[in-house]
């Protein structure tokens, strides 16, 4: 059985044992089906007090705020035409980043942990957030590709440098800075064994992290932070 597949079984099975609403008054799952109508993955209701509503949701392993982007449109258009339907993205675990970005942009979304966003003006509301994930396992990215933490360790010093020197830069040109780091501290410090420079491998992962949770953007192939602030907020 491949992840996303089992990913998908445990999602259906939590919502039939309610897990997503666990202690939230008055609210429940309902008439949960699999793959209902393409293209999503289940459908169920969702009460809240005496107000209930169709729930169609697609199911992955995990949700990047890039990821979430590039579906936005298409979760728009399906809504436009479907206005009493809610359209949902679950996921065993969603980042703050995501949930952040869902409610930014109108995209109802559910996770294993309680966080819930479902909002159909005028008709329907539940939500709820700040919960955190136990013995949840599979939140990060499927390949592993975004799910480096680039804010400790060797990677923090990517960003360092995009934040102190702010301009365009090249993957290249990051490794490039920080082995010229490495070595303005030794004309400083000449016995020191410390180094700055990390691989261009790692770079890349630091870079593909900070893209998927839209912390930077490329523009003509290169890299340039739009919203410093929020980075050195993160």
């Amino acid at each position: 059985m491949t992840q996303a597949l089992q990913t998908e079984k445990a999602v259906v099975k939590a919502l039939r044992d309610q897990i997503p609403v666990k202690d939230l008054p008055g609210a429940s799952i309902d008439k949960v089906q699999e793959q209902p109508e393409m293209p999503f993955d289940v459908s169920f209701e969702v009460r809240s007090g005496s107000n209930r509503i169709q729930v169609l949701g697609e199911i992955k392993t995990a949700f990047s705020p890039r990821q979430l982007e590039e579906i936005a449109p298409w979760i728009q258009r399906i809504k436009s035409f479907r206005p009493d339907v809610a359209i949902a993205v679950i996921a065993p675990a969603l980042s703050t980043q995501a949930q952040a970005f869902c409610i930014q942009n109108g995209i109802d979304f559910i996770d294993l942990a309680g966080n819930i966003s479902i909002n159909i003006p005028g008709k329907f509301t539940l939500q709820r957030s700040g919960m955190k994930a136990r013995g949840i396992t599979s939140s990060s990215a499927p390949n592993g590709q975004w799910n480096i933490n680039v804010f400790s360790g060797r990677s923090s010093r990517i960003l360092r440098v995009l934040l102190e020197k702010p301009q365009s830069w090249s993957i290249t040109g990051l490794a490039r800075e920080l082995k010229l780091e490495t070595a303005r501290f030794r004309d400083v410090a000449s016995d020191t064994k410390i180094v700055f420079e990390i691989s261009f491998g790692a770079v890349s992962k630091a870079i593909a992290s900070l893209e998927a949770q839209l912390l930077i953007r490329r523009r003509d192939g290169n890299i340039v932070v739009p919203e410093p602030a929020r980075l050195l907020l993160q």
